[in-house]
């Protein structure tokens, strides 16, 4: 049954994180599929990685900020943007509010064999400006977070 906790509430099996995105939301955990063993998930061409991602809201925001999945970096191998938190726009979050939002990206077959970083962000979409993320000691550390590894591997049964 869909409820609110079941949107809301950090699963027991989630990855915690610590990282502010902007002055306005705290990205406190994620969950992936395929698990994550020490950091890095494996994956063929054509396999899909679902992501859920559990923001903290700080304070009100009167832009509707969009969220980024990346795989991969320069290039980009495969991303999805979407509201952060399920069709829930970030300029109708409250302060304390506590959200989950899924996110798919699927492998593309053309993808090289190799080792990925999974990064997530927010941006205005209006100015296409990012948010800078503020690690847990309070560091800038750019404008997104690298999550995880992700590991490609040849196709099953090759």
């Amino acid at each position: 049954m869909a409820t609110l906790e079941h949107f809301s509430v950090l699963s027991s099996d989630a990855i915690r994180t610590n990282y502010r995105l902007g002055r306005f939301v705290d990205l406190i955990g994620y969950r992936v599929r395929p698990l994550s063993a020490s950091g890095t998930i494996r994956v063929s061409p054509g396999d899909t990685i679902i992501l859920w991602v559990y923001w903290r809201n700080i304070q009100p925001s009167t832009t509707a900020y969009r969220a980024f999945i990346h795989l991969g970096e320069n290039p980009i191998w495969a991303q999805q943007d979407d509201d952060p938190a399920c069709r829930l726009p970030t300029s109708v979050w409250r302060a304390g509010q506590l959200t989950r939002g899924q996110f798919r990206l699927v492998v593309p077959r053309g993808i090289p064999i190799g080792r990925y970083p999974l990064s997530l962000g927010l941006y205005d979409p209006v100015t296409m400006e990012r948010l800078i993320v503020i690690d847990e000691h309070g560091q800038p550390i750019g404008d997104s977070v690298s999550l995880l590894t992700v590991e490609v591997s040849s196709l099953s049964g090759e």
